[in-house]
């Protein structure tokens, strides 16, 4: 990949990652949300493994001294975030999910705010505001009826919670960026994550009355969420990060809901509601707004 001009790289990640809330969508009538997630992150193991092996013997030190990081970073960005987001897509949208995946930078300035005492500047206090009006948007559909009565689906209320999460999961990863080596430490965490997954995977496959649906279609799913969307994404956005600088690349973040979008419409027969438009840039402004840089004049 080291020869792909970063901004294609960074562009084939985003597809990549679009794609997994259409396909969590896709499949959400034939295969329960902990079950999809299980076998995508086993698939995604299996297909790691032999690019890793080497690094994971030399980097393994590094990751046993910070093995309660790992830990955390296992259960928030391998067993809950996608898992989450499976679940809320029996609900909701992908349309929908992918859109409010861009509040991501907010919440890690607010968490920063919070537990690592970092100032917020007017900037990003004015873009956070702006993003959460976008959000609200979104989830009421424009309507100041479900605002009144509160009345929100519930599948965009658990993509927020699995936001959070991999919120947390993106701040630690920046935190621990010196300490923890990016591909071993993203292969434990799958190792960590399946580990947590377990249960969960056992309980409703024995307990779901779902008919599970082995087809084709389900193959892919696991198929694409485990090698595209978790391996050659992952490696992919890493090395165009590394080339670009990650402040640059940020920014191509924003193309995951463009994707989604157009793969929804395309693909699964969404609609794209006016609503979900103004919500959208709404969002994209807040997160721009963030990220400017404030200005002092001399007097």
């Amino acid at each position: 990949m080291n020869r792909i001009p970063p901004v294609v790289l960074l562009i084939i990640a985003t597809i990549l990652w679009g794609g997994n809330f259409v396909i969590g969508r896709a499949v959400a009538n034939d295969l329960p949300p902990f079950i999809l997630a299980f076998f995508r992150w086993c698939v995604a193991l299996i297909v790691f493994l032999p690019i890793i092996y080497t690094a994971l013997k030399r980097e393994w030190p590094q990751i046993k001294k910070h093995w309660a990081i790992v830990l955390v970073l296992g259960f928030t960005g391998v067993a809950s975030f996608n898992t989450l987001v499976y679940i809320a897509l029996h609900y909701t949208t992908s349309i929908n999910a992918s859109l409010m995946n861009m509040l991501t930078p907010v919440i890690i300035y607010i968490l920063s705010f919070f537990f690592l005492k970092e100032k917020l500047n007017r900037n990003q206090i004015i873009g956070t505001v702006i993003s959460f009006i976008g959000v609200i948007t979104i989830i009421s559909n424009g309507s100041i009826k479900a605002l009144q009565h509160f009345s929100f689906n519930k599948g965009d209320l658990i993509v927020i919670i699995a936001v959070i999460l991999w919120s947390v999961y993106s701040l630690l990863v920046k935190q621990y960026a010196k300490e923890l080596p990016g591909h071993t430490t993203f292969f434990v965490s799958i190792a960590v994550g399946i580990i947590m997954l377990l249960p969960f995977y056992i309980f409703e496959t024995f307990t779901t009355s779902m008919v599970i649906h082995w087809s084709a279609t389900s193959i892919f799913a696991i198929l694409y969420t485990g090698i595209l969307a978790s391996i050659v994404a992952f490696i992919a956005w890493n090395t165009g990060v590394v080339k670009l600088g990650a402040n640059r690349a940020g920014i191509y973040l924003n193309f995951i809901p463009v994707f989604a979008s157009i793969f929804a419409v395309i693909f699964i027969g969404e609609k794209l509601i006016l609503s979900q438009v103004i919500g959208g840039l709404l969002v994209v402004t807040g997160v721009f707004w963030t990220g400017r840089k404030i200005t002092t004049e001399n007097n």
